[in-house]
């Protein structure tokens, strides 16, 4: 048949796949190489050498990367909120890593990380040569960074570099850093104590605001009570059935009372609310201050003073000690401002508001009481009305009174359980060693191609000298017969 392949004739061998590849070829080549090496005693360890000191060299310019970490276990604790309010509903607000990540990596929190932890100085006073240089040629070409776009690029590397790690009960920081370590071990200590002091916020802020919100409703509902009260005994000094007569006090306007009223309850509302922040911040100072001096001590007793885990801890902690937070530092000029404002209102050089903020509200005087009594002036149907409002708006306020002093009890017992509440698992300590690059791999990476980059050039050098080095060159290449060797 025509395009039929001839059938195979007889004696003649099929040929096999494993016969396109020439072994003998293969292992004439490869003897080759191997003595080549043996024959450039010197270039081949200097091929080796190069490229082993040259990767150890990169190594030395590059980069290094430390990872610091630190966990919190957190937990429910009900025992103070049991017994401090036996009614209080257990809601939302016991989940103490609700909403965790986004409160560590909010980019105002991650900015004040990099302010707390002053990031822009120390950044380029620890950056590898490779960098260093860099920033050199930079700065000759006159594109230096600015405080404000440094800052900008630390957050957003401070962003892609922190990891908040939620499980079952606990929370992790973690923190990948360039060439600084001991900046690692201080972002992660930052972005921790951000965490509680987050958390303190949304859970005590919340309380201070409701009962601010309740002095503001119940202050305009006092001064209205006293505004009745004094047109009641005026009313009834004027009643022809009077027995005695009431000394009048002038009178206000009730809108401009109540207005002025509510506008200064704000205020010192907000300067109560400033101090009170002050307070926790402080607190939450100290506790970071007693924390690190527990660990110098834990330190003290493995190591010696001149150890440099001792050293650092040391330095942290007179820094630390030495330092107002920056958030204390903010929150006490705008309670200034307030106080200067309040002044301003009052005429007061000193107002007793301003001497512990004690809100103007608690048990109504005597006056009061004597209003809502019956007597021989009462037939006056606009002192009837009177007595009638005044009953009702004391009814308002009494009830506002219980819901501040509960108000007030939330909040005292959230800050009593709040210490309780977060305990300190691993402290974040210095790396001890860099994770990027992995010397002891790239090293064993560069021996591998030391040796590889020696045979070849080895092989190479013999190559390019066109010498017949093995007696496989002469059959293959010349195509002779060998008839003996001499050595």
């Amino acid at each position: 048949m025509t395009g039929a392949p001839p059938p195979d004739e007889p004696g003649q061998a099929r040929p096999d796949a494993a016969d396109l590849i020439d072994y003998a070829k293969l292992g004439d080549w490869a003897g080759f190489v191997v003595r080549a090496v043996g024959r450039h005693k010197l270039l081949a360890p200097a091929v080796a050498a190069l490229v082993v000191g040259g990767t150890a060299g990169l190594l030395a310019l590059l980069p290094r990367a430390y990872v610091c970490e630190s966990s919190l276990l957190a937990q429910r604790n009900q025992t103070i909120a049991s017994l401090g309010n036996p009614g209080r509903s257990l809601g939302w607000d016991d989940a103490p890593l609700r909403a965790a990540t986004e409160t560590v990596m909010r980019h105002d929190n991650l900015v004040s990380i990099i302010q707390r932890t002053d990031a822009v100085r120390r950044w380029p006073l620890n950056r590898s040569p490779l960098l260093h240089w860099k920033d050199l040629l930079w700065a000759a070409l006159g594109r230096s960074p600015t405080v404000q776009s440094l800052t900008e690029s630390l957050t957003g590397l401070l962003g892609t570099r922190l990891q908040v790690k939620v499980g079952e009960g606990t929370i992790g920081f973690e923190v990948e850093w360039n060439d600084d370590v001991e900046m690692s071990c201080r972002l992660v200590e930052a972005a921790q104590q951000s965490f509680l002091e987050g958390r303190q916020t949304a859970e005590i802020s919340t309380t201070s605001d409701a009962i601010s919100l309740l002095e503001a409703r119940a202050l305009p509902i006092r001064a209205r009570i006293e505004t009745t009260v004094d047109k009641i005994e005026v009313l009834r000094a004027a009643h022809p059935n009077a027995r005695r007569k009431v000394v009048r006090r002038p009178p206000a306007s009730d809108r401009s009372a109540e207005a002025e009223a509510k506008e200064l309850a704000d205020i010192e509302a907000a300067i109560e609310d400033k101090l009170r922040a002050i307070a926790e911040q402080e607190a939450l100072h100290r506790r970071q201050v007693e924390d690190l001096q527990t660990r110098l001590a834990e330190q003290r007793s493995f190591y010696s003073e001149a150890h440099p885990a001792v050293v650092e801890v040391k330095q942290r902690l007179e820094s630390i000690a030495r330092e107002e937070p920056p958030q204390i530092a903010a929150l006490r000029a705008q309670a200034r401002e307030l106080e200067q404002e309040l002044r301003r209102r009052t005429g007061d050089p000193q107002p007793a508001a301003l001497a512990g903020l004690a809100p103007r509200l608690g048990p109504l005087d005597a006056r009061v009481v004597r209003a809502q009594r019956t007597s021989l002036e009462d037939d006056d149907p606009e002192i009837e009305q009177l007595r009638s409002d005044l009953r009702y708006d004391m009814a308002r306020y009494l009830v506002l009174l219980d819901r501040i002093d509960a108000a007030r009890m939330e909040r005292e017992t959230s800050r009593a359980e709040f210490k309780y509440r977060y305990t300190l698992l691993v402290p974040a300590e210095l790396p001890k060693e860099a994770v990027k690059p992995d010397r002891a791999k790239v090293l064993g990476v560069s021996v591998l191609l030391a040796l590889i980059f020696a045979t070849v050039a080895a092989a190479l050098a013999d190559l390019r000298s066109g010498r017949i080095r093995d007696p496989w060159q002469v059959r293959r290449q010349l195509d002779l017969p060998i008839l003996g060797e001499l050595r």
